[in-house]
This record gives C-alpha cells, structure tokens and sequence, in this order.
C-alpha cells in the first residue's frame, strides 16, 4: 500500500493500492471515509518537515542568491523556523511522540538516493504525490531539484513564491491544529505559533511582489524588436 498526500502539509491522509493516482482519483479519494482527521503524531511531523523545508531553503537562498532582499527575509526564515522547531521538539518528546530526523532536505539525507525522489516524474503518477515512508513529500524534494537549476532573478521569484505557497499551506495547518488537536501542549504550540507565521506569509507575498516588479521594469527596459516587414504579393 502506498500513502497518499494531496499537499504538503496536509491535515488528511488517504490509502490507496495504485501509486499512478489521477487527479480525479485523489479528488475522490478526498471524498471518502478513509479520510483521518489531523493527530498530534501527524501535526508534529508535517510541522518539523515544513520548518526544517523552510531552513533548508533559505540556506541556498543565502548561498545563491544576490538580492538583499530575498537574503534579510531567508535570515529570518533560518532565525525563525530553528527556534519554532526547537520548542516543537521539546513539546513532541515530553509528549512521547517522534520528531522527523534533523537531516531532513541536508546534504546526509538518505531520501535524496530513493528513487522516488531521484524519479518522481515516473512514479507519482498525475496529481498524487507519493510519500517515503516516515518521510516528506516527494514535492518538497522536488522544490530544491528545481531552485538548483535557476539563478538570478528566476531563482530568487521562485524562492519567494515558494515561501508563499508554503507559508499558507502552514498557516491553515495550525489554525485547524490550534483548535482541532486533543493535545493540549501542541494546541498552545500551534496558537502561539500563528501570528509568526501570518507575518511570514505577508512577508513572503511582499518579496514575491517585490521581486516579480523588478523583472516586469527589466523587461520593460529591453529595447523592442525590430519589427520586419512582411512580403507582398
């Protein structure tokens, strides 16, 4: 049996027996009383997984990228996201629950040689995303294979709209947990939480906006094409 993840940091899971999913197979997967409502053990792991996605990339945007812009905001997407992640890991081990492995998306990370990282494209089938067992999302995987083949302005707009992406994917996670979760601990973690991920969201929308009116005023600087003549008859 494979497990099912219809996005990153999703609060539902489904079981299905045929990995090549369709679209209209998940849609109506998500219909279904296989359906499991957000636990505490799943809210642990989707959120240490997005906040260690949320390091992980911000260090190659510090790496690669030469907007001061784009480097304030991944600085404090390191600052942030490594102490949300470290009050998660106390509460999750006085919980008794387990917290994913801190190499997670690192350079040391063993899923980065499975195949269905390596292959995606030919094992996650049409708008179902595959999950390793105990692991992230093939998608998030995906997202650095991706940021290690632009530069420049391309790099730093798809680095900001991945932070969009993600941040309000994490936001609806931890309103539903705020209020849903029987855990008491990881409740008041997930409130107390949310306004920094709120003002992250809003951050990330503004770079996003910033970076992509650069490269509309760049483009509208480029000199036009010369325009040919057409032949007559």
């Amino acid at each position: 049996m494979i497990l099912a993840l219809v996005s990153s940091g999703a609060a539902t899971v489904a079981f299905a027996d045929d990995a090549r999913l369709t679209n209209s197979n998940v849609q109506n997967t998500m219909q279904t009383p296989l359906l499991k409502a957000l636990t505490a053990q799943q809210f642990v792991n989707d959120a240490a997984i997005g906040g260690m996605k949320e390091v992980r990339l911000s260090r190659v945007a510090l790496r690669d990228s030469q907007n001061a812009n784009v480097r304030n905001f991944a600085n404090k997407m390191i600052a942030d996201h490594t102490l949300a992640n470290h009050k998660l890991d106390q509460i999750a081990r006085q919980e008794g629950l387990t917290c994913p492995a801190t190499n997670t998306f690192a350079q040391d990370d063993p899923n980065w040689r499975n195949p269905m990282v390596e292959n995606a494209a030919t094992l996650k089938g049409e708008g179902a995303y595959l999950l390793m067992t105990n692991g992230p999302d093939v998608a998030d995987y995906q997202a650095f294979q991706h940021l290690k083949r632009l530069s420049g302005h391309e790099f730093d707009l798809a680095y900001a709209r991945d932070m969009v992406s993600d941040h309000i994917n994490t936001v609806n996670e931890f309103e539903a947990a705020s209020r849903n979760l029987s855990d008491p601990a990881l409740r008041k973690f997930a409130a107390d939480t949310l306004p920094a991920l709120r003002e992250h969201t809003q951050m990330a929308q503004k770079l996003e906006n910033q970076i992509a009116g650069q490269t509309a005023e760049s483009d509208s600087t480029k000199p036009a094409a010369p325009v040919t003549a057409s032949g007559g008859m």
